[in-house]
């Protein structure tokens, strides 16, 4: 055998030995790999040995997997009183004739009584003591009510109120879940409502409201909470790989089946000259599923970074913080240890918190608050059905990546995604419902002024000066409202959608209105190329059972429409539920508050026709829109 041709076989066998051996290190231009046996990779810095990044990344599943354990509320059922005040111990109430009695007691003896002789000129509320939440925790809450009269005004309600911090300080903000009391007198009723916390709540009270308005008699009794944790799926153990070299290029695959529930295939492409990592999971399912989160950790040993904000800039890492991106908002971390996010993913959120002294990145291939959606039950009381989850069947595939860079030299530049065309650093959106409007009110609005003879008609208002306007109309079926079927009203909106306005169906009309009423509504409606959707007032479930926000949405009722929208191609919806910023803030973006999701346009398969085609009906989030 040749010199020459003994060197490149012993080349060959150190490039084999260096690049494939499970324990061995994968060296490039700009750091070392090694391949754990989970199929995870560590990174370290060639020059000093320090860990850049360790174990990542690991996925952490669940598909809807819990432990319930019950949550010590004090004073749960208002036996203890050792002031003599009259009111339980721990609790706060904000009416004189807010006050313990031993009348009616479902539990003890017992019970906390709204005597309401007559309308006051505030709400009365009862709370709890304060209450924290762990994080990845949701919650069943019940409560017992006994009504003895029930005159007038609203049903009793009982809410969650939640806060941004564990001591209850902070702007409250009421959760969107509730329990409407039963206003069936004289007999104790047991009833319960589940209330996932958003990402951002670290504490919360029980309120008991009543309305100032009722006029009532009404026991309460036996409050009790049950907290479920989610239970996760990570990576396996002793996970085979394999390392195939190719000139400069590098790939290693490993697939772990250890899930029940998914096979996960990962693959990273690295280059010996780049510093650049691209990250690909596959995920095949093995059998149904409803996806409550699916996401991968990296974790780094480091917390001096920089982060991007919803405002796209940078700013330094709090790690008494936690930063939450969506895909609307460029995934962007730069760590002073070389390791750079750049906004390159296909991910649908990121989040950025500290894990002890390390940081912990975390991105959400699927997450059920990136896409929230709940629906009121027809005629349930102000009752709700929450189906975030996506649904996936057995053998469904996808595929979700990450790519970033390892430079300890150089600051490598990142990519943003703007929102609005052109980049601009804000826009105007602007949206109409018709309820109660009149033909006056609207040329006043769109043209500055409801006299069409005066010679500044035209001239002013919001299509007069040329701004792009969602208007949504009736069809028909209106009573006292202006609707299409008005010939003068028509003629105005057909001006309207000449001068640049977007017409759209605030439902159909303002009543309930069945499939065919649908059907010849998008009909009409697709004289004006109408492509987006504004749900009427779904009453808390008694009215407008075609909402997405009531029956519009459930396949198989029969009032869903979602196949009408997919047939006349419409592409966006607001379906009535308004996902509230504090105090309705201008800026919806709100980049001051990193720890809130905000998913204020995204695509839910579960609120789609099929969701195997291209077709996606967008849903935009009320005021986020």
């Amino acid at each position: 055998m040749s010199a020459k041709k003994s060197f490149f076989i012993l080349l060959l066998i150190m490039l084999i030995t260096n690049v494939c051996a499970t324990a061995g290190a994968i060296d490039t231009d700009y750091y070392r790999a090694f391949v754990n046996t989970d199929g995870s990779l560590n990174f370290i810095n060639k020059s000093t040995g320090a860990t850049i990044l360790s174990d990542s990344p690991r996925f952490y599943f669940n598909y809807g997997a819990t432990t319930s354990t019950p949550k010590a509320v004090t004073n749960s059922s208002f036996e203890i009183d050792d002031n003599n005040d009259n009111i339980p111990d721990n609790w706060y109430v904000d009416k004189h004739y807010i006050r313990l009695s031993t009348e009616q007691a479902s539990d003890g003896c017992k019970s906390l009584k709204f005597n309401a002789t007559a309308p006051d000129y505030n709400h009365r509320r009862a709370y709890s003591p304060l209450i924290t939440i762990p994080q990845e925790a949701k919650y069943t809450i019940s409560i017992d009510s006994y009504v003895s009269s029930f005159s007038s005004g609203l049903a009793p309600i009982v809410y969650v109120y939640y806060y941004g911090t564990t001591d209850g300080s902070g702007i409250a903000i009421t959760s969107s879940d509730s329990l409407t009391v039963p206003t069936i007198t004289d007999s104790w009723v047991h009833n319960s409502f589940d209330w996932t916390p958003p990402a951002s709540a670290r504490s919360f009270k029980v309120l008991i409201y009543m309305s100032q308005t009722t006029i009532a008699a009404v026991y309460f009794d036996n409050v009790s909470i049950t907290e479920k944790k989610y239970v996760y799926t990570s990576n396996g153990s002793n996970i085979e790989h394999t390392v195939d070299v190719n000139g400069d290029a590098i790939t290693i695959t490993a697939t772990d089946d250890s899930n029940s529930c998914v096979t996960i295939s990962h693959q990273y492409l690295l280059n010996t000259h780049s510093p650049y990592i691209n990250y690909t999971v596959t995920v095949q399912y093995k059998q149904d599923v409803f996806t409550t989160k699916e996401r991968f950790d990296f974790v780094v040993p480091s917390q001096n970074a920089q982060v991007m904000t919803r405002d796209l800039r940078l700013t330094s890492f709090n790690a008494s913080n936690t930063y939450w991106s969506d895909i609307y908002t460029p995934k962007v971390v730069r760590f002073a240890n070389g390791l750079s996010f750049l906004g390159s993913d296909t991910m649908e959120s990121m989040r950025l918190r500290n894990s002890g002294c390390n940081s912990q990145i975390s991105f959400y291939s699927d997450y059920g608050q990136n896409h929230p959606h709940f629906y009121y039950i027809k005629n349930g009381g102000g009752a709700t059905t929450y189906v975030n989850e996506t649904q996936r069947t057995a053998n469904d595939t996808y595929s979700a990546s990450v790519t970033f860079a390892i430079d300890t030299n150089e600051s490598l530049p990142y990519l943003i995604k703007t929102r609005q065309p052109y980049g601009y650093d804000a826009t105007l959106t602007l949206t109409n419902h018709p309820d109660g409007e009149t033909l006056d009110r609207i040329k006043a609005v769109a043209y500055g002024t409801e006299n069409e003879c005066d010679p500044n008609y035209g001239k002013k208002g919001i299509a007069g000066r040329g701004i792009g306007w969602t208007k949504g109309v009736f069809v028909s079926g209106t009573g006292s409202y202006a609707s299409l079927a008005d010939a003068d009203f028509k003629t105005l909106i057909d001006q309207l959608y000449q001068d640049g306005v977007e017409i759209i169906g605030h439902s159909i009309t303002p009543g309930i209105d069945i499939r065919s009423v649908v059907t010849a509504g998008l009909t009409t409606l697709s004289q004006y190329n109408s492509r987006n959707w504004i749900d009427h007032g779904a009453s808390g479930g008694t009215g407008n059972w075609e909402d997405l926000a009531s029956q519009g949405a459930t396949k198989g009722n029969a009032y869903y429409i979602l196949d009408l929208l997919d047939q006349y191609n419409y592409q966006y919806a607001w379906s009535y539920i308004d996902l509230i910023t504090d105090n309705y803030t201008l800026n919806i973006l709100r980049p001051y508050t990193t720890s809130d999701i905000r998913p204020f346009l995204f695509y839910n398969n579960r609120v789609d026709d099929n969701v195997y085609d291209n077709k996606k009906i967008c849903k935009r989030s009320g005021r986020f829109c």
